[in-house]
C-alpha cells in the first residue's frame, strides 16, 4: 500500500509503520524530525517538545529523542539552546543556564572553558579590585596600599610616608603624603618626614609639630587631582601645609 512520506508498509501489510521516536506526525499522515533543541520520546505524536524548559538547560540534535543537558563550558541561552560561556567566565557543570565568573584577582581570556582552573591569576603584587569576571591581564593592576604603577609600568613598592591607597594601579602623580610627610612635586617619589625640621625637640613635640603642620588629616585629600595634574608646575606644594606655613616640609 501507499505510505505517506517517512512511513512504510512491508509486503502484504495493510497498515504503514508509526512515526518513530525524535519525528513527528503531520495531518498528512506524513512524519518529520524534530528540530534541532526539540525532542520527542513517543511515536505517532503530532508535536515535538522543546528543550530547556525545566530548571535545567537543555538542547538536542535534529531528530533526537531526548533533550541533553547542556555541556560542561556552555549554558542555555534559549530554550533548547547551548551556547559556549564567554571569556571571562566559566562553567564546571552540565545542564547549567549561566556561567560563573572568574573570581577577583584572576582572568580568562578564552571561551567555553569548563573549570575554574582555567582561569589565570594575577601576579601577587597586582589585583583585579573588586572585579570578577575579567577577560586579560591587563585587568590586573598594582595593588593598592602597597605598590603603584611606575613609568615603565612594573609595580614599585609604595615609598615611605606616600599614601597609595586611593586605587589600584594608582600612579606616581595620584599619590598623596600621608599626615606629617611632605614631598617638593609631583613627580617625587620622596616623601619627607616633617619632623626632620624639629630636631632637637623631644619626640612627642616633633611628632605633634608635623602631624599638624604637615598634610594634617584632611588636608591633602583634596589636593589628589591637583597631583594627578600633568601640569605639575601649576601644583603649588604649599598645599600640603597648615595655613599659615609653606615652605619645604611646611617649616
Amino acid at each position: 500500500m501507499d505510505c505517506a512520506q517517512g512511513r512504510s508498509s512491508p509486503a502484504g501489510s495493510t497498515t504503514c509503520s508509526s512515526c518513530a521516536a525524535g519525528k513527528m506526525i503531520s495531518e498528512d499522515g506524513s512524519c518529520t524530525s524534530c528540530p534541532a533543541g526539540f525532542a520527542q520520546k513517543e511515536q505517532n505524536k503530532p508535536f515535538c517538545e522543546q528543550c530547556g524548559k525545566t530548571s535545567k538547560g537543555e538542547t538536542s540534535a535534529e531528530g533526537a529523542s531526548l533533550c541533553l543537558f547542556c555541556d560542561s563550558g556552555r549554558y542555555q541561552t534559549s530554550p533548547g539552546v547551548c551556547s559556549a560561556c564567554e571569556a571571562g567566565k566559566y562553567q564546571d557543570g552540565k545542564g547549567a543556564k549561566q556561567c560563573k565568573s572568574c573570581p577577583v584577582d584572576t582572568y580568562l581570556a578564552d571561551e567555553g572553558k569548563s573549570s575554574k582552573a582555567d582561569c589565570g591569576a594575577c601576579e601577587l603584587e597586582r589585583s583585579t579590585g573588586v572585579l570578577e569576571g575579567q577577560t586579560n591581564s591587563s585587568s590586573c593592576l598594582c595593588r593598592k596600599g602597597e605598590f603603584y604603577t611606575s613609568a615603565d609600568g612594573n609595580c614599585t613598592t609604595c615609598p615611605n610616608g606616600a599614601d597609595c591607597t586611593g586605587t589600584d594601579g594608582i600612579v606616581l602623580s595620584e599619590m598623596i603624603p600621608r599626615t606629617s610627610f611632605w614631598r617638593s612635586s609631583t613627580d617625587s617619589a620622596i616623601f619627607l618626614d616633617c619632623k626632620r625640621i624639629y630636631v632637637g625637640m623631644d619626640e612627642k613635640t616633633m611628632a605633634l609639630k608635623s602631624s599638624n603642620r604637615c598634610c594634617p588629616p584632611g588636608q591633602c585629600n583634596g589636593t589628589r587631582r591637583s597631583l594627578g595634574s600633568t601640569n605639575t608646575t601649576a601644583w603649588n606644594p604649599d598645599t600640603q601645609c597648615l595655613e599659615g606655613y609653606s615652605g619645604p616640609m611646611c617649616g
